[in-house]
């Protein structure tokens, strides 16, 4: 899934940390120089619930990213197999299957290392508990 829409990016979607996606995005932009740039950047979202996957690819879209979306690990993989040029992978820690969010990341670095990875999750003592 890739597209567009017009969304108020200065605002995240609910169950995103406001102030670090926001710091977040603010820095991906302050990297391009140009504003169609933003365009040419593209960020897979991995998400399962499909509400929340469709607000952060909403949000995205609006400040000007090009989304892919996958609802699990194994969707995932398929479309960086497809070779769609994607910069980030933003994941949530949480997905159905075998493959949680943590071990889709460590995938994601030993197989396409140029690739940044973001992991989140709405359940902040379960990071506390696995990220020191």
């Amino acid at each position: 899934m890739a597209g567009s829409a017009n969304v108020d990016c200065s605002t995240p979607p609910q169950g995103i940390d406001a102030e670090e996606c926001s710091q977040w995005v603010r820095k991906l932009r302050n990297q391009l120089s140009e504003p169609g740039e933003a365009r040419a950047f593209r960020i897979l979202v991995v998400k399962n619930d499909r509400l929340v996957r469709v607000a952060v690819i909403d949000y995205l879209l609006g400040c000007g990213f090009t989304v892919y979306a996958a609802a699990d690990a194994a969707e995932a993989k398929g479309l960086l197999a497809a070779d769609l040029g994607v910069h980030v992978v933003f994941t949530d820690v949480e997905l159905p299957g075998r493959v949680n969010g943590f071990v889709l990341a460590r995938w994601v670095r030993k197989h396409y290392p140029d690739i940044e990875v973001i992991v989140a999750s709405g359940f902040a003592q379960m990071v506390r508990d696995v990220v020191p």
